[in-house]
């Protein structure tokens, strides 16, 4: 059995990102937390919904 492209078992190359990482503070923690917090609050908002607009 042949597999797409032939590429079996190969990974890709890890590419890094250009943007720098961003260190989290416990400030922008809480920001991140007291948003999550407001999204879960609208009615038939899920977990699910909000991770896939992340």
């Amino acid at each position: 059995m042949s597999s797409c492209g032939g590429r079996e078992g190969v990974a890709r190359q890890y590419v890094r990102p250009k943007v720098p990482c961003l260190r989290w503070t416990h400030e922008l923690h809480r920001c991140y937390i007291c948003v999550l917090k407001l999204l879960l609050d609208v009615k038939g908002q899920t977990i699910s919904h909000v991770k896939s607009h992340l």
